[in-house]
């Protein structure tokens, strides 16, 4: 990998830190949420976010009793999110339609690990399934080398160990060098 798209990869991944912290300081968006169209009506999301609050939300009123996301809720943000992580081609397409924008999918895709993480940080009985949530997210080919870093990052994060010589074997070395610069 040459030194520009080394540090475009970098960037990248910064990029998607920011958008899971912002996530979690806005409380915690979903990506459904965090992607609808500006054309949307203003009373139709309001009704459908009071009608299905988001996993790890900042409860309502009437939803105040318990915040706390259960084994259930992550299974559901898991099932959900894997599916919507941004891959290569999908960067690669927003990329070449707009070369100086970070990609809306690497957006989409900080938020639902911002979520899993704040999941985990709320309720830490749930860490040893995010830490198998993180194994397969780095180890899938598929995915964008950005997203990729990010998981395996979360992944040592949470397990405490250091890369696994499975792992490591699983996950090309250019995703090992982002996910240690970005340092979680």
């Amino acid at each position: 990998m040459n030194k520009k798209a080394r540090i475009r990869s970098s960037i990248l991944v910064l990029a998607v830190l920011i958008a899971g912290a912002l996530a979690v300081l806005r409380g915690q968006l979903s990506p459904q949420v965090a992607t609808r169209s500006a054309s949307a009506p203003a009373a139709s999301t309001k009704a459908s976010e009071e009608a299905a609050p988001t996993p790890g939300a900042t409860p309502s009123a009437s939803a105040a009793v318990n915040d706390t996301p259960n084994a259930e809720t992550l299974e559901e943000m898991i099932r959900t999110g894997m599916s919507q992580l941004a891959t290569q081609d999908d960067v690669r397409k927003a990329v070449t339609e707009n070369p100086h924008g970070v990609p809306q999918e690497l957006i989409r895709s900080g938020v639902l690990l911002g979520q899993i993480a704040e999941a985990v940080s709320k309720n830490p009985v749930l860490e040893a399934r995010a830490v198998e949530f993180y194994s397969e997210c780095a180890t899938s080919s598929h995915l964008a080398h950005s997203i990729r870093a990010l998981c395996l990052a979360r992944h040592g994060h949470h397990s405490g160990k250091a890369l696994s010589p499975e792992l490591a074997a699983k996950v090309p070395e250019s995703v090992q060098k982002l996910a240690g610069r970005a340092g979680l």
